[in-house]
């Protein structure tokens, strides 16, 4: 009975050292490479709405090169190096696979205010 007692506290205090030691640490500080530096290519479909337009001026303010894909070009009153406007409609497959090209993120900011206005969605007003 004292052997067996012997062995369990013995084990106790081997694993109390196993776990007591510090977790092993990143060697690398350096942040994950998104591909274009740390920036990214960021599409912003509906960038000319309230939420659009934040979205579009915070994308900018973080260094992200952005693409704004709008029906109307000239309600984006946002200017940027790194802005490029996209003349297109959602409901255009062509023009938005065309401006999903070569990004890394899709963000989609589309709203309306007239629920129905949207086809799928005159049977819920």
């Amino acid at each position: 009975m004292k052997i067996i007692i012997l062995l369990l506290i013995i084990y106790a205090i081997t694993l109390s050292i196993a776990l007591a030691r510090k977790a092993p640490t990143r060697k690398t500080t350096k942040p994950i490479s998104r591909g274009w530096g740390n920036r990214l290519r960021i599409l912003i479909i509906g960038a000319t709405g309230g939420t659009g337009q934040h979205l579009v001026r915070q994308a900018l303010e973080q260094g992200h090169q952005v693409t704004a894909l709008v029906r109307k070009p000239k309600k984006l009153k946002v200017e940027h190096p790194n802005l490029r406007v996209v003349n297109g409609n959602v409901l255009d497959y062509a023009s938005v696979e065309s401006a999903m090209d070569g990004q890394n993120a899709i963000v989609c900011a589309l709203g309306t205010k007239r629920l129905e206005e949207l086809p799928w969605c005159r049977d819920l007003t």
